[in-house]
């Protein structure tokens, strides 16, 4: 009997605690000056219906009552924390849910140093510029109650200190990114206008000068709403405005003033492009093309771009891709709806099958695949082309059960076996793969569609107005046109470009699969690799890869580019963003002692002399120090010299080791009266002390040493060997502070990306280096791997 009672205890209680979420309203009092922001914009972005905010005088504090249970709730932070848990931004997973926690309460942390100004915030913001490298969103894939409160926050701090939103503009790119993402978020924009609203008076102020410029070029002065709706033009946009690129790397891309970006057919707001990418493997260069010219025609029109996961092969696809691809589109920060899957419409393209060979429209084909390609090439029709409907339904049935029959059936496109263009002979539009497992659908499908077939349903079916496919697609056009018209559906737009080829660089996942497979990289993330996320490990910027992308918009030249231009201009857009050390490779060191009597002391010197905002460096000097080999040997007895950030010194002394002929040692006097302008050798230095830190440079060859791979080329016989080539050297001790991810410059060496920062004094900090563009080294300290130009062959 006691049982009984407690379990209906139990179940009241639950039944009370469920019945919170079904809420009728919710009113919320606040002061007048002060807003519950962490609540309103919850409410906005969790689209909560009935939830009041009201300004009282008399409001001593933040509370809100729940209506009609009675709850009452204290504080804005937890009006928010219940919209969150009641409308699903508190996490998915207990693991995102912990996250989500860990970053509210770092949000908090950045308001309750705001009084300190941007010397305390700024470091905070780099650790969430960082952290937001390769994420969307702070904790998880989706939209989080954190991101809410880092949003309102960090606002609040560029808004009480001009240098937060200057250093939030130059140096914290993936912050920027994540800001400008949660801004696009449906009626965010308003709530800016509100709150914060000297950004929303600038934007009323730019709109105000665009008509001012619209009644200059007499553009529909009298009708804005006409201009919109032109379906074969579009205003002339600012391409940083608009795709949020810098202005420096917009520069560096060679843009001027407003650029125009036409598309056949489109209307403002009714746009729609898809990103389709096969789970087959991580995305690429060339996928990355794909995906910003599909986002950048859906930002420029305002319309949406749909992410679809084309998966129709299972034996090439896995759950492994899938999580690394929006692991990467997270990184690539672009906003999509999705995703959706193709395998979601299994049925519904089955039907569409049906339908087709219900109409005469296809056939099943019994022919072995080495003879219906030779009866193609030569435009033969096969002997089941004229099959009747109801075999050709039964053979289907059969391909769907694959049977011993139906696995040996193709279903084939009645179209034109005369047709001069061989791919429109009849293609191939369904398959048996009767041993296959898919990855989301198991076992419960034997026979799966083509591409060809899919591709064009699911597209239309899904409302897109325009597919963006490149241009080897482009004789299968009038397939894709076929399907749609033959099944009965709305017409796409097709739009074709040029696939993006760079020298020496492979991009079949076949081939790049089997660098990994066979050890020779370490992974998807080998920063040897041209996939997003071995570029951006590299060091590549990217809104550099976003600009360079489209700026080429829809070329239809297909051209074979020299990928050093990519890194020129990733060179040029973080130069004087970046700070300044210094590294001596201790596999061939050379001492250099100072005759003089010198106390060791230190001074403070800025890490970028050009951009003090980066913060300072400390440098130590003492009598021994280690120098470059490859500035020592080019040294002679009573030379003078400079030594950065020191001053001038005379050689003395040039030691050989006697038995290798190797120089050991070198013996100078201080000459620091001496004019560094009339100095021809000028080169670091580091002291030799205990401060210093190991660190290990990594680079990075081309897979291949042949600019493009020919049809029959073995890959071993051009494959480079080995691919990474690594320098052992001491570092400054300023490095023991560079986080993950940061790029730095190290003097006369080059630009690197921190892959590994400092944990202890055993373990050295990995550096990664960053390609210059250049075709020559950046000083006399050469790079270990060769610099590969496509004019070079």
């Amino acid at each position: 009997q006691n049982t009984s009672i407690m379990e209906e205890l139990h179940k009241r209680a639950k039944l009370a605690d469920d019945s919170i979420d079904q809420y009728d309203r919710i009113i919320a009092i606040h002061k007048q000056d002060e807003f519950p922001l962490f609540a309103i914009l919850a409410s906005e972005l969790g689209n909560a219906q009935n939830v009041k905010f009201i300004a009282q005088k008399k409001a001593t504090e933040t509370s809100a009552t729940i209506v009609p249970q009675g709850y009452n709730l204290k504080g804005d932070l937890s009006i928010a924390r219940f919209l969150a848990y009641t409308h699903g931004l508190d996490g998915k997973t207990a693991y995102q849910r912990v996250e989500v926690e860990n970053w509210i309460s770092f949000g908090i942390n950045l308001i309750n140093v705001v009084e300190q100004g941007p010397k305390a915030l700024n470091p905070l913001l780099k650790q969430l510029d960082t952290h937001l490298t390769l994420r969307t969103f702070s904790a998880g894939y989706s939209l989080t109650l954190a991101d809410i409160v880092l949003y309102v926050t960090v606002k609040q701090s560029a808004k009480s200190h001009v240098g937060v939103g200057k250093f939030i503009d130059n140096q914290a790119f993936n912050l920027k990114r994540f800001l400008r993402l949660i801004a696009n978020h449906n009626g965010v924009k308003e709530f800016d206008e509100k709150y914060f609203p000297c950004e929303g008076n600038q934007n009323n102020n730019n709109n105000k000068n665009k008509k001012k410029n619209k009644k200059k070029n007499n553009k529909n002065n009298n009708n804005d709403k006409n201009v919109d709706n032109d379906k074969e033009k579009t205003d002339e946009i600012d391409i940083s405005e608009v795709f949020g690129i810098p202005k420096n790397i917009v520069a560096c891309l060679g843009w001027i003033g407003k650029n125009k970006i036409p598309l056949e057919g489109a209307e403002v707001g009714k746009v729609v492009t898809r990103f389709p990418p096969e789970p087959s493997g991580y995305l690429h260069v060339g996928h990355a093309k794909a995906l910003f010219l599909n986002w950048s025609y859906a930002k420029q029109w305002k319309g949406k771009l749909l992410l679809r996961f084309d998966d129709t092969n299972p034996d090439k696809e896995k759950k492994e891709y899938v999580d690394g691809i929006m692991e990467d589109l997270a990184t690539l920060g672009v906003e999509y709806q999705g995703p959706t899957y193709t395998s979601d419409y299994f049925e519904t393209i089955r039907e569409y099958a049906i339908k087709l060979l219900k109409e005469g429209h296809a056939y099943i084909d019994f022919t072995p695949p080495d003879k219906m390609k030779e009866m193609r090439d030569a435009g033969i029709e096969c002997e089941y082309r004229n099959n009747t409907v109801e075999q050709n339904l039964e053979y289907f049935k059969e391909m769907c059960l694959a049977t011993e029959q139906g696995s040996k059936c193709v279903m084939r496109a009645k179209m034109d076996m005369s047709n001069p263009v061989k791919c429109l002979r009849d293609p191939s539009l369904y398959r048996v793969l009767g041993k296959s497992n898919h990855y989301r659908t198991g076992d419960k499908y034997k026979a799966y569609p083509l591409y060809d077939l899919a591709c064009p349903i699911v597209d239309s079916i899904e409302g897109v107005t325009h597919a963006l496919r490149t241009n080897e697609y482009r004789d299968r056009n009038a397939l894709y046109d076929w399907v749609i018209e033959k099944c009965g559906l709305r017409k796409v737009h097709i739009k074709d470009y040029a696939r993006l080829n760079f020298a020496y660089t492979l991009l079949s996942k076949r081939k790049l699969n089997w660098f990994v497979e066979t050890k020779r990289v370490s992974g998807w993330d080998s920063p040897a690799f041209p996939t997003v996320r071995g570029l951006v490990r590299r060091g590549l910027q990217v809104d550099v890869l976003k600009g360079y992308v489209i700026s080429q918009g829809s070329s239809q030249k297909t051209t074979l580019q020299d990928i050093n231009k990519l890194w020129s201009i990733n060179r040029k857009a973080i130069d004087g963003d970046i700070p300044r050390h210094s590294a001596i490779s201790v596999e061939k060191q050379v001492d250099l002692i100072l005759n003089d009597d010198i106390e060791p002391s230190q001074k403070v010197i800025p890490k970028h002399k050009k951009n003090p905002g980066l913060g300072q460096n400390v440098i130590h000097y003492q009598k021994e120090l280690i120098i470059e080999y490859d500035d020592a040997v080019t040294l002679s007895v009573d030379e003078e010299i400079t030594l950065y950030d020191w001053g001038n010194i005379i050689i003395r002394e040039i030691i050989k080791d006697p038995e290798t002929a190797l120089i050991t040692t070198i013996r100078a006097d201080l000459h620091l009266q001496g004019d560094y302008r009339k100095t021809k050798k000028k080169i670091n230095w580091l002291a030799n002390n205990e401060h210093l830190v190991d660190v290990v440079l990594h680079e990075y060859d081309f897979l291949i040493n042949k600019t493009k791979l020919s049809e029959g080329d073995s890959l071993q016989d051009y494959m480079n060997d080995p691919i990474e080539q690594i320098t052992i050297c001491k570092a400054d001790a300023n490095v023991r502070t560079l986080q993950k991810s940061q790029s730095i410059q190290l003097l006369r060496r080059g630009y690197f990306k921190v892959d590994t920062s400092f944990v202890a004094s055993h373990s050295p900090v990995h550096l990664v280096y960053i390609p210059h563009g250049h075709n020559q080294n950046m000083s006399i300290i050469k790079c270990k791997v060769p610099i590969r130009y496509v004019d070079n062959h």
